[in-house]
């Protein structure tokens, strides 16, 4: 069992390293997922990795369910929401960095491993790579015809299809397809009020697109075109009622119970991410030296809006002047069903992002060497708004 185990470990190839090499002669602390063991282990989206990945921790945030916090080795990023927000754990599909952490906590489908590399990694992969980096490589159409499609269902009216097909299609090109439909049509988290719907429900829908030149054994061409449109109801607050703020004795308890929620349906958690994604990755190969050039432009618009209260408003005292906790005097939750809008936040951004490497590498008696050249160019803006309704304050 041992020796078996041994043998199945020496047959893991990775490209932690700029170059394919066997995961027992890679010198640095890489984890590596294939396709079987994420079926196995049910990871869907970027997040579930790190139940995985000793070191890596991810955290779901208040922006919306296409946002996470990333943290490895003790070193991360916690405002994940606002557009100029980039983790220290780079994140790379297809060798392309995707920057913004804001939007990329995406499901993932027909993905032939997932790389994590712990501790610094600025030689290799530079931006934004101090603590780690997480490299998520997806299938690549060969000569050889592959399809798969899977379909699961879950409570709350969950639904989830997933299906890809590829292989050669004319001599030397080979092509293929991947799509994802996941669905959530009723909610978890009950209202304050009667007759509204429940919330947590969301849509994704994913494809991506892949042409490869594979007739050559000196000149490998790939084009990836995807996109992405997640849609769900956001973060939506369960706040929290007297005890939690002295003197009020004791801890507190939710207002109107662990799993519901006061806001109003003007004022509900929403959020949406697109992408649109387009990459060409090319290489040459003469005798033992490797040119490569990975061209990529990525289109991301995300919306998100919610009450930071929880639908829970938070009067002054009754003698009207406005306090701050314990500096005059303790907060009065008070619960209201219908909503108010005790601190809304809403935010539309939009990122444009184009990069462009050349990396050029090479053997030679026992050393292996890389060297390369990383530009990026981003075009961004966020309207960022916060209101106050209960001192008229809009910022």
């Amino acid at each position: 069992m041992a020796a078996a185990a041994a043998q199945a470990a020496d047959e893991i190839t990775v490209s932690a390293q700029r170059r394919d090499a066997n995961i027992q002669e890679v010198p640095i602390s890489v984890t590596a997922l294939s396709d079987a063991d994420m079926q196995r282990l049910n990871i869907e989206v970027v997040a579930d990795i790190a139940k995985n990945v000793p070191n890596l921790q991810t955290y779901a945030v208040t922006a919306s369910g296409s946002a996470m916090q990333v943290f490895m080795r003790g070193a991360g990023v916690q405002n994940p929401g606002f557009n100029a927000a980039e983790a220290p754990v780079g994140i790379y599909i297809d060798d392309v960095y995707r920057g913004r952490v804001g939007a990329a906590n995406l499901e993932l489908a027909d993905i032939e491993r997932i790389e994590v590399l712990r501790g610094p990694q600025g030689t290799l992969y530079g931006r934004n790579s101090i603590a780690g980096a997480i490299k998520v490589i997806t299938r690549t159409p060969g000569a050889d015809f592959y399809a798969n499609a899977s379909l699961g269902v879950g409570n709350f009216d969950t639904k989830k299809i997933t299906g890809a097909v590829g292989g050669g299609i004319i001599d030397g090109f080979g092509l293929s397809v991947a799509g994802l439909y996941s669905r959530r049509d009723t909610g978890w988290l009950e209202r304050g009020a009667p007759g509204l719907r429940k919330l947590g429900e969301y849509e994704n829908v994913a494809g991506r697109t892949k042409l490869s030149y594979i007739g050559s054994d000196v000149f490998k061409a790939v084009v990836t075109v995807e996109f992405v449109d997640a849609r769900n109801d956001g973060y939506n607050g369960v706040p929290y009622g007297p005890g939690y703020n002295p003197p009020s004795p004791g801890i507190g308890s939710p207002l109107l119970g662990f799993y519901t929620s006061p806001v109003s349906t003007a004022t509900e958690g929403y959020g949406e991410t697109k992408h649109a994604n387009l990459a060409l990755d090319m290489s040459w190969t003469m005798r033992d030296v490797t040119i490569r050039s990975t061209t990529s432009y990525s289109d991301v618009r995300d919306h998100f809006k919610f009450d930071l209260n929880g639908g829970a408003a938070e009067f002054p005292p009754a003698s009207g002047m406005f306090s701050f906790g314990s500096i005059a005097g303790p907060w009065h939750p008070v619960s209201n069903p219908s909503g108010y809008d005790g601190f809304f936040i809403d935010s539309i951004a939009k990122n444009e992002t184009i990069t462009q490497e050349f990396t050029v590498a090479g053997n030679a008696e026992h050393v292996d060497w890389l060297a390369g050249i990383f530009l990026l160019k981003e075009f961004g803006d966020q309207n960022y708004r916060a209101r106050l309704s209960s001192l008229g304050l809009n910022l």
